[in-house]
């Protein structure tokens, strides 16, 4: 199984766009970006134990994150993609985002977006990584 970051800034989208990851047994970290809705960490707490993911894997700063995942996700967090991706590695780092215009400037400037399924990418990405 593979070890994966995910950042992002709304919490309904985490779960919804990697719970399946989760269920496949996948050991998940999330950094949690100031949150849409605004929540406590608390609150996403809770929100991720009944929903399987691990408490102690959710991070709001970007410094707590774990820097030795096999790969990353990152929303375009408002355009701030980019920083996380060369903080972590523009390599392991994939954009997903909804945001069309985000999503041809990530791919122009060589950015990794997220154009196949997760589980290809993090077959492909664990593979490389042993």
């Amino acid at each position: 199984m593979a070890k994966i970051g995910i950042f992002e800034d709304n919490v309904y989208d985490v779960i919804r766009r990697y719970r399946g990851l989760v269920n496949q047994g996948h050991e998940v970290h999330v950094c949690i970006f100031d949150p849409v809705p605004l929540v406590s960490k608390e609150e996403i707490e809770t929100l991720f134990k009944e929903r399987n993911f691990n408490p102690h894997s959710l991070y709001m700063e970007l410094l707590e994150m774990p820097t030795n995942a096999d790969i990353y996700f990152c929303d375009g967090l408002r355009r701030g993609c980019f920083s996380v991706a060369k903080r972590f590695g523009k390599e392991k780092t994939i954009i997903n985002t909804g945001d069309l215009e985000l999503h041809g400037q990530a791919k122009q400037e060589g950015y990794r977006v997220l154009e196949t399924s997760m589980e290809n990418i993090i077959k492909s990405s664990c593979f490389q990584s042993q």
